[in-house]
């Protein structure tokens, strides 16, 4: 029997086991080391079909939390399954979901012979002709039902496909750009390419420096779905996904940490799947600020706000984006460019600048490099602002750019900063 866990993560399809760096000192280091996705990997989306999230609730404190994470197509209308056959009254309402040229069917994508339609384990997917009102859908996980009877909203629930042992958690894990395994802790697990007889962390010595921990698994543990145990020198058991024992690494303190990314290429974050991300841009991981994205030559990518505040932590709402850029503005911000046949997908959407190309946008913020930098690992565009002061009539007097301290309280800035998974 599956084990149950309720979720409000992001969405995922396949199973597999992601990513490392390559080794290096990153504690002196100033260069962004790249977090690449391993071959084989399954991606949440294929293009054309982006993740929108549901319709949340406020918890007794008055928080909003947000619902869980639903497909949606290029213009981010929710995409349904619908209970029954569309016949010619349905098509009156509801439209397939489109597959866009060129693109082919992988994992639980399928497309429907002869109807060019998007299907997500064996159910087609609809959008309505008219839009919906907020609240007035249906939700429904086709990871877990076979059999969807009603018209509702598709979700994309990992913990419906895999099966855990006690103790071993999923969870979203923006610095790595997909769904991960956790220990109890909900801390990241990885995954060894190795022989655990020579992964130099058995503790036998005192006092004990290892910088991996295995997962240990009960004396008695049986294999569930994927997990299985090893042996170790020392007779103990460890949990292994997929034949690759699983670690937690010593310096992770948070449920949020990715340290372990950057140390062995021989341990990699233990993903499930990875949400889909533009060719040419990847995570990276920049000392001092975390993981940022990177474009094809592995120069930062920044993103432009509003607001005036250094914070980016797990949980917070980043401030708004400044969608504008005008011509001195583009001219130290190069738009971070799409091929011309480019789709969007999960995070990922495009918008059409004055010359006709395509600038990409990672939840809705347009994306830029800055001329300043040089090389890869330069973060000179860091917290860069631009502040306007206005006069008690609200007029502008004054446009200022440098670096904070901000002059003063009456100045409404827009500040530039690395774009960051989130």
């Amino acid at each position: 029997m599956k084990q149950k866990r309720s979720s409000a993560i992001a969405i995922l399809a396949g199973v597999a086991v992601a990513t490392a760096i390559a080794v290096g000192l990153v504690a002196v280091s100033k260069r962004p080391h790249e977090i690449a996705r391993a071959p084989g990997i399954g991606l949440t989306t294929p293009p054309g079909i982006l993740l929108q999230v549901t319709k949340g609730r406020f918890d007794p404190g008055g928080v909003y939390l947000p619902g869980p994470q639903a497909f949606a197509d290029a213009s981010n209308s929710f995409a349904y399954i619908l209970g029954t056959a569309c016949d010619e009254a349905c098509r009156a309402d509801w439209m397939p979901v489109k597959v866009p040229p060129g693109a082919a069917a992988f994992g639980d994508w399928s497309i429907v012979d002869g109807a060019n339609q998007w299907a997500f384990k064996g159910h087609r997917l609809y959008v309505p002709r008219a839009p919906k009102e907020n609240d007035a859908y249906k939700i429904c996980a086709p990871d877990r039902d076979a059999q969807i009877t009603d018209t509702c909203v598709a979700l994309f629930q990992p913990e419906a496909d895999v099966v855990l042992p006690d103790g071993i958690g999923i969870r979203e894990l923006a610095g790595a750009n997909g769904i991960a395994l956790t220990d109890h802790n909900g801390l990241t697990l990885y995954s060894f390419e190795g022989d655990v007889a020579r992964d130099g962390q058995s503790c036998l010595a005192n006092p004990c420096t290892r910088l991996w921990s295995p997962l240990d698994a009960p004396a008695l543990a049986l294999p569930r779905g994927d997990f299985t145990t090893v042996k170790r020198p020392d007779g103990t058991k460890q949990w292994a996904f997929k034949g690759l024992a699983l670690y937690t690494h010593q310096r992770d303190t948070a449920p949020s940490d990715v340290t372990g990314a950057n140390v062995d290429t021989r341990w990699r974050v233990a993903l499930i799947a990875a949400y889909a991300t533009p060719p040419g841009i990847s995570v990276g991981f920049a000392p001092g600020f975390g993981t940022i994205w990177t474009d094809a030559a592995k120069m930062t990518i920044y993103s432009h706000h509003r607001g005036g505040d250094r914070r980016r932590g797990q949980g917070r709402l980043p401030f708004p984006p400044d969608l504008s850029c005008d011509a001195a503005c583009l001219h130290d911000w190069k738009p971070v460019t799409a091929p011309a046949d480019a789709q969007p997908s999960g995070y990922w959407t495009l918008n059409s600048l004055s010359d006709g190309t395509q600038q990409w946008l990672y939840r809705g913020l347009p994306l830029y490099t800055y001329r300043g930098d040089s090389n890869p690992g330069d973060l000179k565009g860091e917290y860069l602002y631009t502040s306007l002061e206005r006069d008690p009539d609200g007029r502008v007097v004054k446009i200022a750019a440098g670096n904070p301290p901000y002059p003063s309280r009456d100045v409404v800035p827009t500040f530039w900063r690395p774009a960051f998974p989130y």
